[in-house]
């Protein structure tokens, strides 16, 4: 098994089933979309302005397309690209098993897995911290989207150790969250960041960030870049990510051989900057 094959062969693809997700009582119900093929909006890349990388998480949109259809999808978030009329929400649905381009002023409304109903502009300013309608966040969402980006790779490494078994126990999402917090307040205690930011990023964003993280799904795509950035991580930062993947993957106290395999060659890199060798395996590779 070549390093990492572990972690690959666990994340999610566009094939990969999504959870079930119970609709709230509260709200009509509206079947998944048929078999005829969707008409959505693509944006030629040269009408692309702007592009937001989103982290990968999960949820469910009720959504009305070009054609007036009402559906309710299951989604992975991708990114967010300003599009012609509106701004294009790009995300793997998971009714279709594809990519998809959802123009944002035709979502109605976001729902959380534990049934929370949350309106666009919420959900973007709140949970993604960026403004939609120009792309442009002020200078606390800035700051948030700024420390978010530089543990996305870690913590998508965590999620998906953590998801390996098909279910996020509480007690690894835990162990996920209590890293990302860390992990942050080292960035704003380092000096990165505009100190008029501080106190409102280490009150607030540290809740919006832990619930974002109980979100996220990350994709197998992904995961190439993701490893790349980890393993340019000093020997100190990567030393405390290799400890806490192994607190993830036993925290629901279990561990399987191919685990126990994986922990093992983990251990074996000390100095990720020194040119450590890292298989991706080829299957990988079209993801980019």
């Amino acid at each position: 098994m070549g390093l990492l094959d572990w972690l690959f062969g666990r994340a999610p693809d566009i094939d990969t089933p999504a959870p079930s997700v119970e609709p709230p009582a509260s709200r009509r119900y509206i079947p998944p979309p048929g078999p005829e093929p969707d008409i959505e909006e693509e944006v030629p890349q040269d009408q692309i302005a702007d592009v937001i990388d989103l982290d990968e998480i999960f949820v469910t949109i009720d959504y009305t397309d070009a054609k007036g259809n009402e559906t309710r999808r299951r989604i992975t978030m991708l990114r967010l690209v300003r599009g012609g009329a509106a701004p294009i929400l790009r995300a793997v649905c998971h009714e279709r098993r594809a990519l998809r381009s959802f123009r944002i002023d035709r979502i109605d409304c976001f729902i959380t897995g534990d049934g929370e109903v949350i309106e666009p502009d919420r959900f973007f300013r709140e949970i993604l911290r960026v403004d939609p309608s120009g792309l442009a966040p002020d200078q606390v969402e800035l700051t948030a989207r700024k420390l978010r980006e530089r543990i996305r790779a870690p913590v998508s490494l965590l999620l998906v150790a953590g998801w390996s078994d098909g279910e996020l126990h509480p007690e690894e999402l835990d162990v996920i969250q209590r890293y990302a917090e860390r992990h942050i307040l080292r960035l704003i205690d380092s000096g990165e960041y505009d100190e008029s930011t501080e106190g409102e990023v280490r009150v607030a964003e540290l809740d919006r960030l832990n619930k974002m993280i109980a979100m996220m799904r990350p994709q197998r795509r992904s995961l190439p870049r993701y490893i790349r950035r980890v393993m340019e991580f000093d020997a100190e930062q990567f030393d405390i990510f290799r400890r806490t993947i192994e607190q993830v993957i036993m925290a629901d106290g279990k561990l399987h051989r191919d685990e126990l395999a994986f922990l093992d060659e983990l251990s074996q890199i000390r100095h990720p900057k020194s040119g450590a060798h890292l298989t991706i395996p080829e299957w990988t590779e079209w993801e980019g």
